[in-house]
């Protein structure tokens, strides 16, 4: 059970409210819709207009309407919590009377009731989500200014993105080395396969070839009477002087 709330944030003058300083208010009295039923149980209290206007809401003189920029929440004991416009409460706009009371028919509030000694009343509504028990805090803030991202914030996201474009440009660095090396790795080898087939061929003609030329040389003469014998000769004979010549 609340007995008194803050109001603070874009404010003058951080304030705190008891039933006193609220009694010391505008009184004004209230009945409410609660779906198709109408409640009969009468609210008095004061304006949330007039709460937050005590405490002073700071607005630039130089943006047209800055009030229509503010944002007031009215938070309970428990933690839950409503948001209004500036423009809904202001009386130059939507001047709805949403009253913060202190005070009802039925006995509910004040230090004997189970509400606490402050209720928000919200008349208008169809449903009473926004009928705030045990108030515990107000608070006043800027709700375009708060869209925006403070530098801090600005400086941290820029850190985020600059981690995120050299992550990206190493790992496709290292890609291209990889790819690089797999490149010159398979030349490598190629060329390395190329030499010794030609060489394996190489030696395999010459052997072929030494085996004719040894073969006439055994022979003789004789062995040179063949056609083919001859050729044999001639074509070892061509081919060893080939080879000396490159050779030398």
């Amino acid at each position: 059970m609340t007995s008194s709330f803050t109001v603070g944030g874009m404010v003058n003058t951080d304030l705190t409210f008891n039933l006193s300083s609220l009694e010391a208010l505008t009184p004004e009295t209230v009945t409410y819709m609660a779906g198709s039923t109408s409640v009969t149980d009468t609210y008095t209290g004061a304006l949330l207009w007039d709460v937050f206007t005590q405490a002073g809401i700071e607005t630039d003189p130089n943006i047209k309407n800055d009030i229509l920029r503010m944002v007031m929440t009215v938070t309970g004991s428990d933690g839950y919590q409503v948001a209004f416009s500036g423009g809904e409460l202001s009386p130059k706009f939507g001047n709805e009377p949403i009253l913060v009371a202190y005070s009802d028919a039925d006995g509910q509030l004040a230090t004997a009731g189970s509400n606490g000694f402050a209720r928000l009343v919200v008349p208008g509504d169809m449903a009473g989500g926004r009928y705030v028990s045990n108030i515990s805090e107000m608070s006043v803030f800027d709700g375009v200014a708060g869209a925006v991202p403070e530098s801090s914030t600005w400086a941290m996201m820029l850190l985020g993105f600059l981690g995120v474009g050299l992550m990206a440009y190493r790992q496709k660095q290292s890609g291209r080395e990889l790819d690089r090396y797999h490149h010159h790795r398979e030349t490598a080898f190629g060329r390395s396969f190329c030499l010794a087939d030609y060489f394996s061929k190489r030696t395999r003609a010459i052997a072929v070839r030494s085996e004719l030329f040894n073969g006439a040389a055994r022979h003789g003469p004789a062995a040179t009477t063949s056609p083919w014998r001859r050729l044999g000769a001639v074509s070892c004979a061509g081919e060893r002087a080939r080879s000396l010549q490159e050779d030398s």
